[in-house]
């Protein structure tokens, strides 16, 4: 059987939380996306986006990173980022020295790891073949993180669960 991601493999994640979150953070409050895009009602948004980010500890602002982008699935929605680090193992592995190492011997410094939590009324992948606001907020979120962090643009992998494996499809 395998094993379930505990908030124990994940603790070294940072999270990026909703205020009214009782882990908020004035210094790492969730991420502000505006005009995004609906298509089932054709209206633009604002979305706040919570997500957990990992850092290799020897992060080096002068370095060279890869970064994942893991978006969990439909199960998981909700506004709580813990809950989209411990809905598979891919947060976890990702953060593994394993997985580091794997990066490492590419000729990078190593992985970042960005793991947004899709709140439930922004299911971005629906039946009727829509996407919702969550895309583009996504997309946003990802710009600002390689943006703000030393990644390398050439080395952006996406891996998704059900719903977000869908999102990361759009997304392509």
């Amino acid at each position: 059987m395998e094993k379930q991601t505990t908030l124990q493999d994940v603790q070294n994640y940072l999270l990026f939380c909703k205020e009214r979150d009782e882990r908020y953070d004035p210094e790492r409050p969730a991420f502000r996306a505006t005009h995004c895009f609906d298509e089932k009602n054709g209206a633009y948004t604002d979305v706040t986006l919570p997500y957990g980010l990992y850092l290799p500890e020897d992060y080096n602002p002068r370095g060279r990173y890869g970064l994942a982008l893991h978006i969990h699935d439909m199960a998981s929605l909700d506004d709580d980022p813990r809950i989209a680090l411990t809905d598979s193992l891919a947060p976890r592995n990702f953060a593994f020295r394993r997985a580091q190492q794997i990066v490492i011997n590419q000729g990078l410094d190593g992985l970042i790891v960005l793991v947004p939590q899709v709140p439930r009324e922004l299911c971005c992948c629906r039946d009727n073949w829509t996407l919702s606001a969550a895309v583009p907020a996504t997309w946003q979120l990802l710009d600002y993180i390689a943006d703000r962090y030393s990644i390398d643009r050439d080395r952006i992998y996406g891996t998704g669960q059900s719903m977000g494996g869908m999102q990361l499809f759009a997304m392509a």
